[in-house]
């Protein structure tokens, strides 16, 4: 069964387009899989109605926790989307001061 690998946000939204087409055409089985950035990208993807799996790397992980509030915590093989507007991520600007490039 063919997959789609969405690498960056901006192709989610052409992304769950494109799901969203071979879900309900009944022409394409095709699966969407994601990889990197997963707790900005959930929103859209609740969306996919043929959304096969997310990857989720420890160390993009540790990264978005440590630097944003409203993570989600994928213990237990399920995540929700968070019911803030957006993607639910607040950046914390202090976390983050020690690692500015100047």
């Amino acid at each position: 069964m063919p997959r789609a690998f969405p690498s960056r946000p901006r192709t989610d939204r052409r992304t769950a387009r494109c799901a969203d087409h071979c879900a309900t055409s009944g022409r394409c089985r095709a699966t969407v899989s994601t990889v990197c950035g997963t707790c900005g990208r959930i929103a859209a993807l609740a969306a996919v109605p043929n959304l096969r799996h997310l990857e989720w790397f420890h160390d993009h992980v540790r990264i978005e926790q440590m630097l944003f509030d409203g993570t989600v915590d994928p213990h237990g093989g399920t995540v929700t989307p968070s019911s803030e507007p957006g993607n639910g991520l607040t950046w914390r600007a202090t976390a983050a001061a020690p690692y500015r490039v100047m």
